[in-house]
């Protein structure tokens, strides 16, 4: 498990959260022994969210700080943070960059009207967002 204090200023950045859940297949006998060689669907649900809860750090999987572009919590012990981080990045981009315009447009909209000139502030690059605030 991730311990929060090591996990500085969880609050009004956004993060990435993934989880997985596994349910048996369609027609597997729960009731029977030997649950691990039953095949299962794995669902992934992914947030962005804005403050990081003990919830988040205890459920789930990968927890990725999308400001300070690292990893802050992996449960894959054969991926790397940096596969982990490119993965995700480059699967849930479109999120990102609006879940990026988001932040910028709540806790930043000076920034928005004096220093980024685009025409949809939705579309907001990360490396600017990164070069700004941090």
């Amino acid at each position: 498990m991730t311990d929060r204090s090591k996990i500085t200023n969880a609050k009004n950045r956004p993060f990435l959260v993934v989880q997985y859940f596994r349910t048996p297949a369609e027609g597997q006998h729960t009731e029977l022994k030997d649950n691990g060689k039953r095949e299962w669907n794995v669902k992934e649900d992914v947030t962005i969210v804005s403050h990081l809860k003990h919830k988040h750090l205890v459920a789930s999987d990968v927890i990725i700080d999308i400001l300070q572009a690292k990893v802050t919590k992996n449960r894959f012990e054969d991926a790397t943070n940096d596969d982990i981080y490119k993965h995700y990045m480059e699967k849930y981009k479109n999120d990102i960059q609006d879940a990026l315009g988001n932040f910028i447009k709540k806790n930043y909209p000076q920034m928005i009207q004096q220093q980024i000139n685009v025409e949809d502030s939705n579309t907001i690059d990360a490396e600017i967002v990164q070069e700004t605030v941090v």
